[in-house]
Formats: structure tokens, C-alpha cells, sequence
């Protein structure tokens, strides 16, 4: 009798130890079979965002750049339409992707319909060094308009090695983030390394000319100038800062009072070689008797097929940063310009350059 009761225990003591391994076992799955996790942006804010993310939609330029060197092919859609000169540059696959537009600029909304219909996993929200309450003011609101996770990232220049090492791991683009950060981040010491062993009395002077007639600029301290002053170059401008888009106004006698060695200009969508900022300022009278002008010292910013020096202000900016060295200060940045510029382009834009290209890309740019 106690034989069998003792047998009796024993089944009842192993059928207990098996419901409880048995739920055990179930909440592992549960979590391990989770579909979302939850992570610190780079703002310091904590969002749910799906483990597995293939369709990322930017809310600006800046960030859709930015995941197109990445990979181009988990862009959602587009914010801006492409120029003929931009379409030969890019991926056709991209250029395929619907037109949901964005929230930046003066006063761009997305379109929150097409948007929904193309479900991206997360929205990528960039600022610039420090999110300001309107940034994180904005991440919030997104998020519960669309109900789609709103990330932040930083977008600025001097961050890029962390910004590309995050989204590498939100998206699963580990390896490739890896190339691109070693690259930013071996690029952003050399610049800065060169900067220093400029003589002060041997900096160059530089007007940063935007608008049809030349008259718009950005000062030192503003995002859309950070090429200028991480190279070295001494921003002539003496205006207020404009927020977002910047190009505050300039009058033509504070340019001829402000007398740069140098001035680039900057080339907009939709600009003609006859009509762009760089035609209209060497044609232009009252320009006549600058110094940078009288000693041809006026160079367009090459565009193809992003602007090198902030429109927008993404990572289209590091490949200008050796142009502009380069053009300012030959001898210290004694950069191969053409070969660092398909090196470049392939890792970047996966684009093989023609030399034919090349020649384009800089025909007023050296």
C-alpha cells in the first residue's frame, strides 16, 4: 500500500513539473514571437517599432537621402519629384515609388492618404544636433495622426557615424551602415585634422550665393553653411540666421561692402545653365567690380544629383566637403578629386561614373 502511494505521488509530482514547464515554455514563445520592440531614438525618446522593418518613409529630403545610400529598395515613397538632370543618377526602382511628399520646407504636408496605403513600418523624423520641443512636438503628433511609429535621428553632419551605426541596427542594415560609417567617420577627422593647419592669416573668404539673382545666403552657424566652416572658409555673411529652409536676404551693396575672395553658387531645381544663380551673378552689373568676379573666382556648387553643400543638408554633403577643401585650399586637401568622387558615387549612390559624367558633374565647379 505504501509502495503504491508513493507510486501515486511520483505521477501526480510529474504531471505538475510538466504544466509548469509546459507554461514556461508558452510565455517564451510569446515573447521571443513578439512582433514589435521597443527602442531610445536618437532624440532619447523610447517607441514600439516592429522587429522587422522593410518600408521606411522619411518625413524630409534629408532622411530619404539618407536611407537611399543605405538602401534604396526599403524607401517607401517619394517626397519630392526628381528633375530629368536627378533621374539619371538614380535608382529606376526608386524612381518608381509613389510621390507621398513629406512634412518640411515652407510648409510641405504629406499626403496622409497615399501614405496609409503605402503602410511604411516607421516614419524617420531628422534634426539637427539637439531636437528642439517643435521637433519632438512634431514626432508626437505624427505618430498619433498616422499610427505609424515616428523614429528620430540626427542628421548632423558631424554625427553621421552614429546616425548611420543606429540605423543600421533599426533596420537590419548592419554590414552596409558599417562601410558607410567607417567612411563618414574617416572623413570627418581628415577634414578636420586639415582645417586646423590653416594659417589664420591665409583663410579664404567666401560668399555662399542662393536665389535667382544671388542675393540669398546662409551665415556661419547655420546647418545649411556647415561645408563652409568645417573646411576652413571664412563665411563673409552678416545676416540673422533663417530657420529650416535658411537663405536669409542679402542686398547687393552689403555683397560689395562684404567683398569675398571667392563666391559658389548654388544651383536650385529647375535652374537652366542660363538661368541659374551662377549665370545670373557673372551677367549681373552691379556685380561687376567684386573682386571675386573681376578675378573669375566664382564657382557654381555641383548638383548632380544632390547639391554638395545643403539642399538639402544630408550626406551629399560629405563628398563637398572635399570638393570645397579641394577648391579653397589645394595644397592641404590634396585630394584625387575625380577618383574620390566615383568612390564616392558607388558607395553612396551605387553609381559607376563615366568620365563623361564626371566632366558634367563639375563643367563650373573647378
Amino acid at each position: 500500500m505504501k509502495k503504491i502511494l508513493i507510486c501515486i505521488f511520483l505521477v501526480i509530482l510529474m504531471a505538475l513539473s510538466g504544466c509548469s514547464a509546459s507554461k514556461n515554455q508558452t510565455r517564451e514563445t510569446a515573447t521571443s514571437g513578439a512582433k514589435t520592440l521597443s527602442i531610445t531614438d536618437m532624440a532619447g525618446r523610447q517607441v514600439e517599432v516592429p522587429k522587422t522593418i522593410n518600408k521606411v518613409l522619411s518625413t524630409t529630403p534629408v532622411g530619404t537621402i539618407i536611407m537611399y545610400s543605405l538602401n534604396p529598395k526599403k524607401i517607401a515613397g517619394q517626397n519630392w519629384t526628381p528633375t530629368e538632370t536627378e533621374k539619371v543618377y538614380l535608382d529606376k526602382d526608386y524612381l518608381n515609388l509613389p510621390m507621398l511628399s513629406g512634412w518640411y520646407a515652407d510648409g510641405k504636408v504629406g499626403n496622409v492618404e497615399e501614405i496609409i496605403k503605402a503602410a511604411p513600418d516607421i516614419l524617420l523624423l531628422n534634426f539637427s544636433g539637439k531636437a528642439t520641443q517643435a521637433n519632438l512636438d512634431q514626432a508626437g503628433n505624427l505618430q498619433e495622426k498616422l499610427k505609424i511609429p515616428v523614429v528620430m535621428i540626427d542628421s548632423k553632419i558631424q554625427n553621421t557615424t552614429n546616425m548611420y551605426e543606429f540605423l543600421g541596427r533599426l533596420t537590419d542594415e548592419k554590414e552596409r551602415a558599417q562601410k558607410l560609417s567607417q567612411y563618414a567617420g574617416d572623413l570627418l577627422k581628415d577634414i578636420d585634422s586639415k582645417a586646423k593647419t590653416i594659417d589664420a592669416g591665409k583663410k579664404v573668404s567666401v560668399y555662399y550665393a542662393e536665389g535667382k539673382e544671388g542675393l540669398q545666403t546662409d551665415p556661419s552657424g547655420s546647418e545649411h553653411a556647415q561645408v563652409l566652416n568645417l573646411v576652413g572658409a571664412i563665411n563673409v555673411a552678416k545676416v540673422e540666421i533663417k530657420a529650416v529652409m535658411g537663405r536669409s536676404a542679402v542686398s547687393a551693396e552689403q555683397l560689395l561692402q562684404w567683398s569675398p575672395d571667392m563666391i559658389i553658387a548654388c544651383h536650385d531645381q529647375g535652374f537652366t545653365a542660363e538661368s541659374s544663380t551662377y549665370s545670373a551673378m557673372i551677367k549681373d552689373t552691379r556685380f561687376a567690380t567684386l573682386k571675386a568676379i573681376k578675378n573669375n573666382n566664382i564657382y557654381e556648387v555641383p548638383y548632380k544629383p544632390f547639391n554638395y553643400i545643403d539642399r538639402p543638408p544630408s550626406i551629399n554633403r560629405l563628398i563637398g566637403l572635399k570638393w570645397l577643401g579641394n577648391l579653397l585650399y589645394p595644397d592641404v586637401y590634396k585630394y584625387d578629386l575625380e577618383k574620390d568622387t566615383k568612390e564616392f558615387y558607388k558607395l553612396f549612390y551605387n553609381i559607376d561614373l563615366t568620365q563623361e559624367q564626371i566632366n558634367d558633374i563639375y563643367k563650373y565647379s573647378r
